[in-house]
């Protein structure tokens, strides 16, 4: 169950003792997951219960995906102890993929979300697919940390051992892609496979979907899991890792402008005393090296979080290369039913070439039979 946090009332004043108002309302669901064929309509139900002491007025919206989710019953009140089922109507996008959405519910200042994932899959399909979240086990990870799922496919059909495109795709609650990760693998009868997916840094706290899916021949089958990030995001403004990075660096100076005069006194008072004067020296090597590797660390962190700052204002371009990717993979299927074809028209040809064989055959020995009868008569 998903429960808000309540809202309390002051107490009335005059003395007297008043009970305490307490608004609150909570979902008998985490999430609706539906799982629909291409073009079809399907229908998911949750319940929405007043656990708290006043009546609620609710109005409900969509975040994102308005034309292909619809929810007839939008405004309502419940009294306090009171629910009601919401019906929500679904049809399924044209393109087999994993679509995330979610529902807003408010009542009067309370507001609430409750994630839905539509997975759409083809009419036709030769396998299945389970994702189970194995560590951590109450699916809730900080950014820059990693998760391990479990994906099973199971054939549908004795296909034998085939190549699938298996993709790792993890998805915000209005249907940004995250990350997508594809490779291609040997599935049998049932295959089973554990990959670690890194979380970015830059991650903001809340509710995330991981998808896998299958694709074979233009035919696809998915499933997805509710993960939560949780604790403090990374910040990625330049101008404060740029500001850090000077207050750094000027306290690395002084520190090291510090010790060179502290070095240089000491030098001062030993030059006579060689061996001592080698070991300082060895020392003062040895602390610059360290302070070099501090810098050179300080360098490497400002690159890698301009890396991910980059990395987020390029979703656009990883959507597109997306979208070239599903085209070369059915530019590849089609050309794999062309080359069928051709190995289908060479087999024919091989298969009349041994008539036409068996053919010469034959008329040589009718030819040599008719040659025995005229010598005979």
């Amino acid at each position: 169950m998903y429960s808000s946090s309540p809202t309390e009332s002051p107490p009335s004043g005059g003395g007297k003792i008043a009970l305490r108002k307490v608004k609150s309302f909570y979902f008998d669901k985490d999430v609706l997951n539906v799982v629909s064929k291409v073009g079809e309509f399907s229908k998911a139900v949750f319940t929405i219960t007043n656990n708290g002491t006043e009546k609620l007025d609710f109005i409900i919206s969509v975040s994102k995906l308005e034309d292909y989710v619809t929810i007839p019953t939008r405004i309502f009140s419940l009294e306090h102890g009171k629910s009601l089922k919401i019906e929500t109507i679904v049809i399924a996008p044209k393109e087999p993929k994993v679509y995330t959405t979610s529902i807003i519910v408010e009542a009067d200042g309370i507001v609430q979300e409750l994630p839905i994932i539509i997975n759409v899959e083809t009419a036709e399909k030769l396998f299945d697919v389970e994702l189970e979240i194995v560590h951590p086990k109450n699916k809730q990870i900080k950014p820059g940390e990693d998760i391990t799922a479990r994906v099973e496919i199971f054939s549908l059909k004795d296909t034998g051992a085939v190549d699938v495109i298996l993709s790792y795709i993890l998805k915000d609650q209005n249907n940004n892609v995250i990350i997508n990760e594809s490779s291609a693998i040997a599935v049998d009868i049932r295959t089973s496979i554990f990959k670690d997916i890194h979380i970015p840094d830059y991650l903001r706290p809340g509710k995330y979907v991981l998808v896998a899916e299958v694709r074979y021949k233009g035919m696809v089958t998915s499933a997805s899991s509710v993960i939560t990030v949780v604790g403090k995001v990374v910040t990625t403004s330049a101008i404060t890792d740029i500001e850090r990075l000077k207050r750094n660096y000027i306290l690395i100076v002084i520190i090291a402008i510090f010790i060179i005069t502290l070095l240089i006194i000491f030098i001062s008072y030993i030059r006579k005393n060689k061996y001592l004067l080698e070991k300082i020296r060895a020392k003062i090597k040895y602390k610059l090296k360290n302070i070099l590797k501090i810098i050179h660390n300080k360098i490497q962190e400002f690159q890698k979080r301009r890396a991910y700052r980059k990395m987020a204002s390029g979703m656009k371009g990883v959507k597109k290369i997306q979208k070239d990717i599903l085209k070369m993979q059915q530019a590849l299927v089609k050309k794999e039913k062309d080359i069928l074809k051709l190995q289908e028209i060479e087999k024919r040809k091989t298969y009349l070439k041994s008539l036409a064989l068996k053919e010469k055959g034959l008329k040589r020995e009718i030819q040599k039979l008719k040659g025995k009868r005229k010598r005979k008569k």
